[in-house]
């Protein structure tokens, strides 16, 4: 009887072992998953919050329909990293886009392609000298205002 008892504890033991190592496997396989998915980008990610500064303006280069220029910053008004979105009309204009910039430049390794955003990560050589996400929030600040200026300069007056 005690080797029945002993039997019965052995095989709950080998359960609960293969019942831990499934959780963990699903643990890993959820974390990769959520780790290698693209990020989801709509209107309400190109908005200022605590993290991030964010210039929107209706052009943009290689065919671009509006770009979106994001600067990260964090807790000491430092930037932590900048990225310029261009958003295109769909995802296949956004490919060609990318396709043409490797054509000109096939080691240029700065760009990413999501659905119809075109992203180009811009290198902490070019803004790495000191100068603060604040500085920028306030050039950004001018060149809202300058754009919604000339906007309203331009619609006709009403009659």
């Amino acid at each position: 009887m005690a080797e029945k008892t002993k039997e019965k504890k052995r095989s709950k033991l080998i359960i609960a072992w293969v019942i831990a190592a499934l959780v963990v496997v699903a643990g890993i396989v959820v974390a990769v998953l959520l780790l290698t998915r693209g990020r989801e980008i709509n209107d309400d990610f190109f908005k200022d919050d605590g993290t991030k500064y964010v210039l929107t303006q209706d052009s943009g280069i290689n065919g671009a329909i509006k770009t979106h220029t994001v600067l990260y910053y964090n807790s000491n008004d430092e930037i932590t990293k900048w990225e310029v979105y261009g958003e295109y009309a769909d995802a296949d204009t956004a490919k060609a886009a990318l396709e043409y910039i490797k054509s000109e430049d096939p080691e240029n390794n700065e760009y990413e392609l999501n659905d119809k955003y075109l992203i180009h990560r811009i290198s902490e050589e070019h803004y790495g000298h000191g100068e603060t996400a604040s500085s920028y929030k306030e050039w950004f600040d001018t060149l809202r205002a300058s754009e919604a200026e000339n906007n309203s300069e331009e619609e006709p007056a009403a009659e």
